[in-house]
Parts: C-alpha cells; sequence; structure tokens
C-alpha cells in the first residue's frame, strides 16, 4: 500500500511541477502582466541598475553654466 502512495505522491508532484510557468523575464526585467508581448520586447540600451547612481552631483547657476554658449 505503501508503494502505491509514493508512486500516487510522485505523479502528483511531477504533474503540478510541469504545470508551473515562470514569469518571462528579458534583460532583467519582470514581464508578468506586461501590455506587450514579450516576444516583441526587444533589448536595447543598458540592463536593468546598469546606468549608475548621481551620489555626488555638481551644481553650477544658470550664468555659470557653459554648454549654452
Amino acid at each position: 500500500m505503501r508503494r502505491v502512495a509514493v508512486r500516487v505522491w510522485l505523479a502528483i508532484l511531477l504533474l503540478t511541477s510541469s504545470l508551473a510557468v515562470a514569469a518571462p523575464v528579458k534583460n532583467g526585467f519582470d514581464l508578468d502582466g506586461a501590455l506587450v508581448a514579450p516576444e516583441a520586447v526587444e533589448s536595447g540600451g543598458p540592463p536593468k541598475d546598469g546606468i549608475p547612481a548621481l551620489d555626488h552631483p555638481t551644481f553650477v547657476s544658470a550664468g555659470d553654466a557653459g554648454f549654452s554658449e
């Protein structure tokens, strides 16, 4: 009887584990619940968290900014 119970338990385990589907992930982003199909999303640009944070930015006044000259 115990053998039958083990086989039934194993069969249930195999069937339920094959039904579990992982959420689609692309380029580090979880696309579960996305409004577009995951296969329509194209990789491009830096990966998730690929742009470093500005920890200590330097500020200048508008008059001292040289890029507009």
